[in-house]
């Protein structure tokens, strides 16, 4: 996996709007931090609904996951809620653009 994969994976995730929280999303969300919606989803989602409309590796994907794990720990840390906190080992995260930003208008 190289940075360049990543990225584009990334890329791919936020444009093409592969993300559906209201389908994705367990009990735990969906928390708004600044301009981004944080949903805590099953791991098993993102083998299920990310991998399979990327062109990307096993490696790329799981890097994908690690770094929405992070960004979504980064923003939920001192402004979200305790309740989610219980859930982070056991699920994955999921970050998007709020709806009405800039970037997904």
């Amino acid at each position: 996996m190289g940075r360049d994969a990543l990225v584009d994976a990334l890329e791919t995730i936020a444009r093409d709007d592969l993300i559906d929280l209201e389908d994705a999303l367990l009990e735990y969300g969906p928390f708004t931090v600044d301009e981004r919606i944080v949903g805590i989803v099953d791991p098993d989602w993102w083998e299920a609904e990310i991998a399979p409309a990327l062109d990307a590796d096993e490696a790329t994907i799981e890097a994908a996951k690690r770094a929405h794990d992070r960004q979504a720990e980064t923003l939920l840390r001192d402004v979200g809620p305790e309740d989610y906190r219980h859930a982070d080992e056991s699920y994955d995260a999921i970050v998007a653009a709020r709806p009405g930003t800039p970037e997904t208008e």
